[in-house]
């Protein structure tokens, strides 16, 4: 990727795991001002067990595999920046998996250990802190998807197809405000960073008629790509 411009960074999973997360960047279009790592495992026997690693680049365009599904709770934490906890069932969260399981415990989603509040926040143990409401979860982002998750027709898109048909895979970015009225939310983007425009994603009902399940001679991945161009502009 250096040959053609891109600069790399990459991440091992934690743990025995062999694979990990790339991010590349354009260098020509991007310089990274920041660069953090991110490990999820925390301790064993919390909701924080697991070998996942992220990469924090700025400017802020976050999008992965997140493993939810559009308009779940995990979704709307992230979109609309607060959710409360209190009474969820556990399985519900991200929308994959079955409905019911056992209500979440705050205090597994966020261990002592990880020494971050319920803001998101990294805890500065010397300075004051306000009570909270132990279920409510917040963070200072504000963040919108790239993409509406219902074509024209009203369809569920799909970016994952193999077993199970789902939409696992987003591209958020940040934006000013948002607000919603009956009829649809509407983004307000920051002046410097501007959707311009997006690849499509296709319904089930044009994929069974076409492509079929992923991976095939077409589709080399279960996951089809998300494209979006964007229009960064330099402040004064």
């Amino acid at each position: 990727m250096s040959r053609v411009g891109y600069a790399s960074y990459y991440k091992k999973r934690t743990g025995m795991m062999n694979d990990g997360c790339a991010v590349f960047v354009r260098k020509c279009k991007f310089d990274v001002v920041s660069y953090r790592i991110v490990e999820y495992f925390v301790a064993a026997g919390t909701s924080m067990d697991r070998d996942q690693i992220g990469q924090i680049l700025r400017l802020l365009i976050i999008n992965g595999d997140f493993n939810i599904e559009p308009l779940s709770y995990i979704y709307t934490y992230i979109t609309e920046s607060s959710v409360y906890l209190r009474g969820l069932p556990r399985n519900e969260l991200s929308g994959q998996g079955a409905s019911g399981g056992p209500c979440v415990q705050a205090d597994n989603i966020l261990p002592s250990a990880a020494k971050i509040g319920r803001d998101s926040m990294f805890i500065d143990e010397k300075a004051p802190r306000k009570a909270v409401d132990r279920d409510f979860f917040t963070h200072p982002l504000r963040l919108a998807s790239v993409y509406h998750h219902f074509n024209e027709n009203g369809e569920k898109e799909v970016s994952t197809y193999h077993k199970d048909v789902a939409n696992p895979d987003f591209i958020f970015y940040s934006i000013e405000k948002k607000k919603a009225d009956d009829m649809a939310t509407q983004v307000y983007e920051v002046p410097e960073l501007r959707l311009l425009r997006r690849l499509g994603l296709p319904g089930l009902t044009i994929l069974r008629k076409t492509l079929g399940p992923w991976p095939n001679r077409y589709v080399p991945s279960d996951h089809i790509p998300l494209v979006a161009d964007f229009i960064l502009t330099k402040t004064s």
